[in-house]
């Protein structure tokens, strides 16, 4: 399935007045505004806020890799693996893959 989402990399800017942040996407043409985070009432929340969500492309593409990589041990192990915590790992994967691509 292709993804629909704003390609990735995302990446955080720090807007000029110093207490909000961006995530911008850039293509080859152009940029593109992601996500806007704004005050944190001084609790230092915001930009750590967009720094997550802005690695939210590179995570997704790394669980699906660890994923697919696990997944292929699991089926490979057989009865040499632990089933049932490989069977929940492998569910809880799937999850989290579904949620990211809207599913």
């Amino acid at each position: 399935m292709k993804a629909q989402h704003t390609a990735g990399p995302w990446k955080v800017v720090a807007e000029p007045n110093g207490i909000e942040y961006s995530i911008m996407s850039r293509t080859k043409s152009s940029k593109f505004y992601v996500a806007m985070f704004y005050g944190d009432a001084g609790t230092g929340d915001t930009k750590a806020n967009a720094q997550l969500c802005a690695s939210a492309p590179a995570m997704l593409e790394a669980l699906k890799a660890l994923f697919e990589h696990c997944a292929m041990i699991h089926k490979r192990g057989g009865e040499n693996s632990n089933q049932k915590e490989g069977n929940a790992a492998i569910e809880a994967g799937k999850a989290a893959i579904a949620q990211a691509e809207g599913n």
